[in-house]
């Protein structure tokens, strides 16, 4: 049987506020396994800043890098590419091995995707505001990938790092 690799990771408060909790991103991770019928396995960097992006602090990514090598690490899933780094030059060396190994990588579920579709669009085409965004989709029942309700910072997280993360993929590419 396939295995998933999941890598979690966070950096600040905000991200356990946000809904990117280590807890979320492993959920979503297992879930998403489970969904494939896939094995997984958890690799915790625990916290880790952002600022110090560097392999030789890095044990979990180091490991990781090793299997990739190897050819044991198949599939893996980042709740969001910014897990990897957000040191640009660091993260395009990661990415640039991730994807010599031929990995998978996975960035957002199908949930955040959709609450992205809906934020993008209120905020690029109909001029709103992040928190007359947030007032709407609670309006609408929408909760948080955590299952909250929403913040005008939570639907500003969610367009700017998915925005940024295209960024990143564009410039990898």
């Amino acid at each position: 049987m396939e295995v998933l690799h999941i890598l979690v990771r966070v950096s600040t408060q905000v991200q356990e506020d946000d809904g990117t909790s280590l807890k979320t991103q492993q959920e979503q991770g297992i879930e998403l396994s489970k969904k494939w019928g896939m094995k997984y396995q958890i690799h915790n960097e625990g916290g880790t800043s952002s600022s110090k992006d560097t392999l030789d602090n890095r044990p979990v990514m180091l490991n990781l890098l090793k299997l990739m090598d190897e050819g044991v690490v198949k599939h893996l899933y980042v709740y969001n590419t910014d897990r990897i780094s957000r040191n640009q030059s660091y993260y395009l060396t990661m990415e640039v091995r991730i994807t010599s190994s031929n990995l998978w990588l996975s960035h957002y579920s199908d949930y955040q995707m959709e609450l992205y579709s809906i934020i993008s669009d209120l905020h690029d085409n109909h001029n709103m505001t992040f928190k007359q965004i947030s007032d709407y989709l609670i309006e609408k029942g929408y909760k948080t990938p955590r299952g909250c309700l929403f913040s005008h910072r939570h639907t500003w997280s969610i367009y700017t790092k998915k925005n940024r993360s295209d960024q990143r993929n564009r410039i990898s590419s």
